[in-house]
């Protein structure tokens, strides 16, 4: 029994001397020498009678037994995993190692064996815990430089920061009364207690908790002054934290306003238990007395035990190892950046690692953002050189010594390592290297290759020995070639060649060639040219399988942006041939201005126009803007010879109404029910041409366009989908361009279509001007004062047009506006709301229209029963005649109370245009309400 416990005791001490190896370190998968810490050796310490120990294959009882192992055979030490380590036993025997598993309290240090494997009689009374020297400190170079000095290069290959336990715990068999008073137990304690505290402080505030009794004497290691202190039993939970202010106060009472018994640097260790929500309790040690103060909760972050081991990549230059977790705090020791390093989970914010420092374990912390943790997992890769050399380094850091360097467009091979780096195996005067990639340098090949064919687009197109243009050829190839190739990288397909007889691999520019979008899929095309011919390869240079005549329909697969692939037939037998796209056309009707694209130029000059005009209408005025139309033309990017036919189709070659008084070529804003009313007026000829050509471009032409008609394009028939309801609009102004210049299909086929260079030419209204000339057969007015009563709420509006865009406001019931006059032009259809006359207004010095059911006139007479003129008499009967009105002319009455003055059924009328009265006849007048 007492061998038992002097085996366990020191296997305590062999996991406080191994607690500075990383987890597998000594696995099999990292046995490279530089890299491999040194190995740390154990012996077999049965404890029983039988003197074996089983090595299992795996860390169960239940496992298979590889060896029974003697008392006092060495191993070496791979990992600790709880209540099994993982060893390597060199099996003379076999003559080759085994690796397996032993139960971790039947080993011991290789340094104690021999205490350990001697007799029973020799019982050790005391714990070495100080027994552990540098040159037991696994993986520690021997020339390690003091806290806060800089790493030198040669130290730096892969350097192990190794984490230590929080807290260690080492029990003894020593017991009270057996050489040693209570005293001296106390004092022992005293002096293995290891205690943080703040550098202010006294020595006296280290806290001592001695344990005299029969039981073997438990020592803590403890890392600050700061310890719990129990309120209430089973209410309380205890916790380990770190600080994070900067000082972080242990104050007298829950309050920040009551007194500061002591305080800790940021990153310190503490213990304290729980109080309330805002804040924990806590014992601390004031000139050697125990006293109970108070934390905030927000001054601490609680560590949750997560013991995690990583293996990471510093990021910093230098790396810095602090001495507690703050950034505040001394430098124990720096690493250059790249440098692999081992810690484990501490804070959110930090990690916590062992360093040496003149052969001396020190606990150290690590900013989360200044490593990378390495997962372990690699993939494989294979990509090409980018850079012109692209450099192996000896360390994950630009700064590193290069081992190799490789010529851009190499391919190279390599595994996943971190986020900016790639691990690769280098080979120097024989021997593997380990190196590092920086990812920029390198571009990963496609993982799942597509097949593709193309076509050659450079004469030559060059297959590449390596995926860069600076390399030698392989083999080219003519323009227009199909060629065969898979994807690689974003700038490079691969191909296979043959040279010599030998196939190799070789690499092609994305640049270079224009991938087939080959389909199942057949369709129709029309030949526009006199001979179209199919190709043997994508080239005109390349031999003509056959020809086919203009017009001909023929059927071809979509292959590049260039060509069509299609099947021709040579004496019965199928070849595969390709027709330029440029020779085709995909509109099957015969061509003609119908289905011509309108934003490409007319091949015609502003001569062709006049000359076209002296030919049909010699008086026509449109032939004056010939040279308007060919400007119009390079302006807005709109057919001349459309808009020259557009104008005929609507003036009547220059007769009309809305040309004559509204300077409007092209009918614009005129609507069925209000032809001349509604459409525009223009100061110019020149604004109206440009104005229409413009709108017709933007609206209707332009694929973006509002009136846009996407079947037939920006063609007459697309047009009249929406400009006009007349379907024979489009035929008519067809056929007048074909009057001005014959269609050509070979150039309008080739014709680019114009740009639109400028701008909306303004904005422009649809009255007349006040004082120019209108047509007195559409505007008819009212005498002056003629006014009316809005009969029920309507609609005040800019046109007679029933759209929501002319609506100027409502005109209440009741409301009274002057009565200006109507437009013959306003058609009365029989149909709601143009079943009755449109009325011009005018209320608050705005004129506008409204429809006329909805108002009542007051004053006004129209002459009716007359073929010339109405006489205007002095008085009724007999009178003098005074003046005349023409035969349906209008007469203003006047009123009395709001009724038209009579007497002896004649009316009292205001003379038009004066304020002079008359009278004329009741049988030659009509009253007009509405």
């Amino acid at each position: 029994m007492a061998k038992i416990k002097k085996i366990s005791v020191y296997f305590l001490i062999l996991m406080l001397l191994l607690q500075g190896l990383p987890y597998g370190a000594l696995a099999a998968e990292n046995m490279e020498t530089a890299e491999m810490p040194a190995e740390t050796k154990a012996v077999v310490a049965a404890g029983n009678e039988d003197k074996e120990v089983p090595l299992y294959e795996e860390p169960d009882i239940e496992s298979e037994i590889l060896a029974q192992l003697a008392d006092g055979t060495e191993v070496t030490v791979i990992a600790v995993e709880n209540d099994y380590t993982s060893v390597l036993y060199e099996n003379t025997e076999a003559g080759e190692p085994l690796t397996g598993y032993i139960a971790s309290e039947n080993l011991v240090d290789a340094s104690l064996s021999e205490e350990v494997l001697a007799d029973d009689e020799g019982e050790l009374s005391t714990v070495p815990v100080e027994s552990k020297d540098e040159t037991s400190v696994e993986g520690e170079p021997a020339h390690d430089t003091e806290a806060g000095n800089e790493e030198g290069p040669a130290e730096q290959e892969e350097a192990e920061v190794v984490p230590v336990e929080e807290e260690v715990k080492i029990s003894d068999s020593i017991e009270a009364g057996k050489d040693q008073s209570s005293e001296e137990i106390t004092k022992i304690e005293e002096q293995e207690t290891v205690t943080e505290v703040d550098q202010t402080e006294e020595k006296q505030t280290t806290e001592v908790t001695a344990q005299t009794s029969s039981t073997p004497i438990e020592t803590k290691v403890q890392r600050t002054s700061l310890t719990v202190s129990s309120i209430e039993e089973g209410t309380v939970e205890n916790y380990q934290g770190i600080a994070l202010s900067s000082p972080t106060n242990i104050y007298q009472e829950a309050s920040t306003g009551s007194k500061v018994i002591k305080s800790y640097a940021q990153g310190s260790i503490l213990y304290y238990q729980s109080f309330n929500n805002d804040w924990y309790q806590a014992t601390v040690f004031v000139g050697g007395q125990a006293q109970s103060g108070y934390i905030k909760s927000s001054d601490v972050e609680n560590l949750n035990g997560d013991t995690t081991s990583y293996k990471g990549l510093s990021l910093k230059a230098p790396t810095i190892i602090y001495s507690k977790a703050s950034r505040s705090s001394s430098s124990l020791k720096k690493y250059n950046q790249g440098t692999i390093l081992y810690y484990k989970a501490f804070s959110s914010e930090w990690y916590q690692a062992t360093v040496y420092i003149s052969g001396q374990a020190r606990t150290g912390y690590i900013h989360k953002s200044d490593v990378e943790n390495l997962d372990g997992s690699a993939v494989s890769y294979k990509g090409i050189a980018l850079k012109a050399p692209t450099i192996i380094y000896s360390q994950p850091s630009v700064s590193s010594a290069a081992l190799k360097q490789y010529s851009q467009g190499t391919l190279l091979y390599y595994r996943s390592f971190s986020s900016s780096w790639y691990q690769a195996t280098v080979y120097i005067s024989g021997k593997a290297r380990t190196g590092y990639i920086h990812k920029s340098d390198v571009e990963n090949a496609t993982a799942n290759p597509v097949d593709y064919k193309g076509v050659a687009l450079k004469s030559p197109t060059k297959v590449y020995k390596m995926a860069s243009t600076s390399s030698s050829a392989l083999k080219s190839y003519s323009q227009g070639k199909i060629l065969y190739y898979k994807s690689f990288t974003a700038g490079w397909y691969q191909a296979s060649v043959v040279v010599n007889g030998v196939t190799r691999t070789g690499y092609i520019s994305v640049n270079d060639v224009e991938s087939a979008v080959e389909t199942s899929s057949s369709f129709k095309v029309r030949g526009i040219v006199s001979k179209v011919n199919v190709y043997s390869y994508t080239s005109s240079s390349a031999s003509v399988l056959k020809s086919y005549g203009k017009d001909t329909i023929l059927i071809v697969k979509n292959f590049t942006s260039s060509w069509y692939q299609a099947t021709v037939y040579i004496n019965g037998k199928a070849r595969t041939g390709y027709i330029k796209k440029s020779d085709t056309s995909t509109d099957l009707q015969e061509p003609s201005y119908l289905n011509a694209d309108l934003r490409k130029s007319a091949n015609l000059t502003a001569q062709d126009i006049v000359d076209f005009f002296n030919r049909r209408s010699p008086n026509s005025p449109l032939k004056n803007y010939a040279q308007s139309f060919i400007n119009v033309q390079n302006k807005y990017g709109v057919n001349a010879a459309y808009l020259v036919a557009h104008t005929i189709w609507e003036t009547g070659w220059g007769g009309s109404n809305l040309m004559t008084y509204k300077n409007n070529l092209y009918g614009y804003g005129a609507y069925d029910v209000c032809p001349f009313t509604c459409g525009y007026y223009y100061p110019t000829i020149e604004d109206s041409i440009n104005s229409v050509a413009y709108m017709v471009r933007v609206n209707y032409l332009n694929p973006t366009g509002a009136y846009y008609y996407e079947e037939y394009g920006s063609t007459l028939t697309g047009m009249n989908v929406r400009y006009a309801t007349d379907q024979n609009w489009k035929n008519g102004i067809a056929n007048l361009m074909q009057s001005i210049k014959p269609f050509d299909s070979r150039y309008y086929s080739s014709a680019s279509i114009l740009p639109l260079n400028a701008g909306q030419p303004g904005s422009f209204g649809r009255d007349i001007p006040k004082g120019l000339p209108y047509p007195t057969s559409i505007i008819k007015n009212f005498p002056q004062g003629t006014t009316a009563t809005i009969m029920e709420d309507a609609k005040f509006r800019t046109l007679p047009y029933t759209s929501a865009s002319t609506i100027i406001g409502t005109l209440s019931s009741s409301t009274k506006v002057t009565v200006l006059g109507y437009n013959t032009d306003v058609r009365t259809t029989g149909s709601y709301p143009y079943d009755h006359t449109w009325y011009r207004i005018s209320f608050n010095g705005t004129e506008g229209w409204v429809y006329g059911k909805l108002i009542d006139i007051d004053n006004l007479l129209k002459v009716v029963n007359v073929s010339t003129t109405l006489n205007i008499r002095s008085a009724p009967v007999d009178g003098t005649v005074v003046g005349s009105v023409a035969a349906n002319g209008y007469l203003k009455a006047v009123l009395n109370s709001g009724k038209p003055v009579t007497d002896q059924g004649w009316y009292k009328v205001y003379l038009p245009g004066s304020t002079s009265t008359g009278w004329v006849s009741g049988e030659f007048i009509n009253i007009i309400k509405n």
